[in-house]
């Protein structure tokens, strides 16, 4: 395939491929985190790939890779957590820039956290291992310094309804991403450098405009 165009989306967006037009999608999760694409039915690429199959009532149904109830369920609650984390991230962002607008004030690190949010790898690099501090002050017993008391709150209801075995794989996985550099990446190709610098310059001045 002849690349022909290059597009970057945003958090959030939702952007339809019409099947009959060739097109690839690359996420470039180093740099921006995760997305989620659905695809139109096909066959696996690799033997780790998960495709799905119509059955004679039309209904997409996933092609058997796991091996046992307990991994799927495990694959499951994984999923479960980082979704749960990313809705986390954006209720935190949701808050504090509620109190910023309120004039309410806010710790140094809420501050930090209110405009790392911009950054693509916010969750990987700054949420994650801030849940990871805020998570060992509460079991030793340690004043929470980061963050506000009604930020505190905020963050005890939150991770009540975070399975914490899961979280605390997540957390761990994502220690050894940060430890090992591999959420650090030079972006080579200039157009999407330059999308990429566009992209996150207007998202900041849409905040400071708040």
């Amino acid at each position: 395939m002849t690349p022909t165009t290059k597009a970057l989306y945003a958090e959030g967006a939702t952007n339809h491929f019409p099947v009959k037009l060739a097109h690839s999608v690359e996420t470039h999760a180093s740099v921006m985190g995760t997305t989620l694409t659905l695809a139109h039915t096909g066959k696996s690429v690799t033997e780790k790939s998960y495709a799905f199959e119509k059955n004679e009532e039309i209904k997409e149904i996933p092609q058997s890779k796991i091996e046992d109830t307990a991994e799927f369920e495990n694959i499951l609650q994984s999923q479960i957590t980082y979704l749960q984390v990313l809705s986390l991230s954006s209720d935190l962002h949701t808050l504090l820039t509620h109190q910023h607008s309120l004039d309410l004030p806010l710790t140094p690190r809420e501050e930090s956290h209110l405009h790392d949010y911009l950054e693509p790898n916010y969750v990987e690099t700054s949420l994650l291992p801030a849940v990871a501090i805020y998570n060992m002050e509460s079991i030793n017993d340690i004043p929470h310094e980061e963050f506000s008391i009604d930020t505190q709150a905020f963050l005890d209801e939150c991770l009540r309804n975070i399975d914490s075995d899961s979280l605390n794989a997540l957390i761990e996985d994502n220690q050894g991403d940060l430890f090992n550099g591999r959420l650090t990446i030079e972006i080579k190709d200039a157009e999407l450098a330059r999308q990429l610098k566009t992209w996150t310059e207007g998202r900041s001045s849409a905040v400071n405009r708040h």
